[in-house]
């Protein structure tokens, strides 16, 4: 999906012109490809996809308080489109991100909204490390998590060496503890999605931290380790 900037000839666009459906979200207007293929989802969409369905259930069960509380914090905390257009989040939009990221760290779900988006710390570059006997892969950061800070770690399938990931190949591998101190062993929980460690493999590895009151996430630090 792409935004797109109507200029003063055309103030608005909305249907479908052969492969590509034009439609308005609360980012702006957008445009599409329409597939008619039904894509399989994978174990980490379809987790997601079923996220969402629940927390859209949660926030129909939420107070009139409640909604507009969150509508007022949607528009406190306005996000920037890729074309660098900021916009307001309406609140029923707030809820489901924040709440998704807090589930993404394994936190439970927030009915009210955070005291304040907080902004959570970047790990400042990884350095991932492989031991083939006994085997042991971790991962350790520049910048220790900060006290209210939850570890996630994210791999890709193993790819050729120099392959560059892309960025809905990476795969959850494993949520640490609130501010739990580095060296990250991810070598138990990585071996059971890909089934064996070989020589030549290449994992491209993501650390990054979610703040664990409003689901703020950090920017992530990525780097390739390739086993030998």
């Amino acid at each position: 999906m792409a935004l797109i900037i109507p200029g003063v000839a055309i103030g608005g666009i909305s249907g479908s012109a052969g492969p590509l459906v034009f439609s308005k979200s609360f980012a702006g207007p957008t445009v599409r490809l329409n597939l008619n293929q039904i894509q399989a989802l994978s174990a980490e969409q379809a987790l997601i996809k079923g996220n969402i369905t629940t927390l859209s259930k949660d926030w129909k069960a939420l107070t009139p308080s409640q909604r507009a509380a969150w509508a007022v914090f949607g528009e406190a905390h306005p996000r920037t489109t890729a074309l660098g257009q900021p916009f307001a989040l309406p609140g029923n939009i707030a809820f489901i991100m924040v709440n998704q990221s807090l589930k993404s760290a394994g936190i439970t779900t927030v009915l009210d909204t955070p005291p304040s988006l907080y902004t959570a710390g970047s790990p400042n570059g990884i350095t991932p490390s492989w031991t083939p006997s006994p085997q042991t892969m971790t991962v350790t950061p520049n910048a220790n998590p900060g006290p209210n800070e939850v570890p996630i770690v994210w791999s890709t399938k193993p790819l050729s060496p120099g392959r560059t990931a892309k960025k809905s190949s990476f795969t959850k591998v494993q949520v640490f503890a609130v501010a739990t101190p580095p060296p990250y062993d991810i070598t138990a929980n990585l071996l059971t999605k890909v089934g064996v460690f070989m020589p030549g493999q290449a994992f491209t590895l993501k650390l990054q931290y979610t703040d664990q009151s409003s689901g703020a996430q950090g920017i992530a630090s990525i780097a390739q380790l390739i086993l030998t």
